[in-house]
């Protein structure tokens, strides 16, 4: 075994390589992958992964478990979350850790614990990871395939990957954030230069609609199109009577 020093500077190191990938833009299923196989190099026989709460806010979705059986993964992937839904199912549901010491025994995994039985598990701790504006982002557990709880060291390890994982899960974020603004900006632009050479008012709004189909697939507004060989006005079928009221057109829909 590695001497103390030696193995908390190999521990700081991996920390830093790991930061500096998520600060490089790395692909975040890499970063979480890193991140679980430094957390089991700090102790011999755990087996950890780190789960992400889906965008619809009730469901988990697969982040990384490079040691866990694929059946087990695929099993929990998209399972939902909620007050009995297993370790990481009720962390994000709580928003605060959850330890089961026995999952053979435990009601949180009443659920999951044949899965549980083939796959050699028998105890899961799990933390929620945090935003830093105390939103639920994901969970980060720990499994053992004796009954006990954690100890103080493992308890530090959670403690330090749940914020890594929670700075690259903020990363991913933001860039996917800044990506949908970038092309919202491009999309405007794009917009602005055609509408300013469309030949009439009838092009302009045809150019209009037609980019935002292209780009977000709304098949209704492809039947506001005007068509060349019609007059200007809009489809009957389509538009609002002389009073204001839609409501008794074919095909409008509130």
């Amino acid at each position: 075994m590695k001497p103390r020093h030696k193995a908390e500077g190999s521990f700081h190191v991996g920390q830093t390589k790991i930061l500096e990938l998520v600060a490089s833009g790395a692909p975040i299923a890499d970063i979480l992958s890193r991140i679980v196989l430094l957390m089991e190099a700090q102790a011999e026989g755990m087996v950890c992964s780190i789960l992400l709460l889906n965008p619809d806010g009730k469901h988990v979705q697969h982040g990384a478990a490079p040691n866990l059986p694929e059946a087990y993964i695929k099993a929990v992937d998209g399972a939902p979350i909620g007050p009995r839904n297993g370790s990481c199912g009720t962390a994000m549901f709580l928003k605060k850790p959850v330890v089961v010491t026995d999952v053979m025994t435990d009601p949180l995994w009443a659920d999951y614990r044949p899965l549980a039985e083939i796959c050699g598990l028998r105890a899961c701790w799990s933390t929620p990871i945090m935003s830093s504006q105390n939103e639920v982002l994901g969970s980060f557990a720990m499994y053992r395939q004796e009954t006990r709880g954690p100890n103080a060291e493992e308890l530090g390890l959670a403690q330090v990957a749940t914020h890594i994982t929670g700075i690259a899960i903020e990363r991913k974020h933001a860039e996917e954030a800044l990506r949908h603004s970038e092309e919202q900006l491009g999309l405007l632009q794009t917009i602005t230069m055609e509408v300013a050479t469309a030949k009439d008012l009838s092009s302009a709004l045809e150019v209009v609609l037609q980019r935002v189909c292209e780009k977000t697939g709304w098949d209704f507004a492809q039947s506001w199109l005007p068509r060349r060989k019609e007059k200007a006005s809009c489809p009957e079928r389509v538009c609002p009577d002389a009073s204001g009221d839609r409501s008794n057109q074919p095909g409008w829909k509130m």
